[in-house]
């Protein structure tokens, strides 16, 4: 029988802040999207509502985000399976004043890997595939190492990031607002010769599948397609109706299309004394980026 999924529990600081290059381009829009602002936060001045107080866990909070140049947070403590605590600081959109509240919306980069290992694990449970097949045999097309091309990758070496996928930023463009290639698309091209997208050297690690750890985010961009061609209905349909209406998380998306823009925070990188703001941005790899509010409902637990 399965192993049952128990206990997942998110509980993270989502940051309204990012590190990025000084200055971004995409290549389906060509579009220079850095914006300066000069605009400073003194964080000891903002009125928070908080549900609890703890004078040591502000003073950790606001210490770190000075430090670290941080324009705003919202965080939340679980503790057996129940929220004790949330409180938001900072500001969610410096040009306009806005301060950040719990229902604020964060793009959680990489934390959304989760959401990805849990809808595919669902379908584990389901008995869809096993951890060791080859995931060519879930595909329509085949992923092939160009070097070790007889080594099958699987779904094991993809979600332990040993598959030997390399990300190739080259060909991995931020873009202005939602992507406009499908996801099989992109990947296809990315993953396959002959693609628009395809280097044999840059795409893959040297190394044999299952030999090597590299942190690959087109490796869990493939794992969200597997669960399209397993399920057949798309990823973020999935998603939203396997896990974040039971969930009660309403105001969760994997496209800004999705959701009401004004209430993201504004992402934002610290440079040369001052903030730049960066428009909201998405990717064609998009199973690796969520956008989220910290929330009594962001509590994941299945059994």
């Amino acid at each position: 029988m399965k192993k049952k999924i128990i206990g997942i529990i998110i509980c993270t600081l989502l940051i309204g802040t990012i590190i990025l290059p000084t200055s971004v381009k995409t290549s389906e829009t060509g579009i220079d999207t850095q914006k300066q602002n000069n605009i400073s936060s003194d964080y000891s001045s903002i009125s928070t509502n908080a549900m609890v107080s703890n004078h040591s866990i502000d003073d950790f909070i606001i210490n770190t985000m000075t430090d670290n140049h941080l324009p705003g947070l919202s965080a939340t403590i679980v503790r057996n399976d129940t929220v004790v605590w949330t409180k938001s600081y900072g500001y969610a959109n410096l040009s306009q004043n806005l301060t950040v509240k719990n229902t604020t919306l964060f793009f959680l980069a990489s934390v959304s890997k989760t959401i990805v290992a849990t809808a595919l694990m669902q379908l584990y449970e389901q008995d869809y595939f096993e951890l060791n097949d080859s995931i060519n045999d879930y595909l329509p097309f085949n992923v092939i190492h160009p070097t070790f091309p007889s080594t099958d990758i699987t779904f094991h070496m993809l979600l332990t990031h040993t598959s030997s996928i390399q990300d190739n930023w080259a060909v991995m463009p931020l873009l202005v607002g939602d992507p406009t290639i499908p996801l099989g698309d992109y990947l296809e091209d990315y993953l396959t010769p002959g693609g628009a997208y395809y280097d044999p050297t840059l795409n893959f690690y040297p190394q044999q599948p299952g030999h090597i750890w590299g942190y690959s985010n087109i490796g869990i961009a493939l794992l969200g397609y597997l669960v399209e061609n397993m399920y057949g209905e798309s990823f973020p349909e999935y998603c939203e109706t396997h896990i974040f209406e039971p969930l009660d998380m309403p105001e969760t998306a994997w496209f800004l299309a999705d959701l009401n823009i004004s209430n993201i925070a504004v992402p934002y990188a610290w440079g040369g004394g001052h903030y730049v703001a960066y428009p909201q941005y998405g990717n064609s790899f998009y199973p690796r980026d969520l956008f989220a509010a910290v929330s009594p409902s962001f509590v994941v637990s299945f059994s």
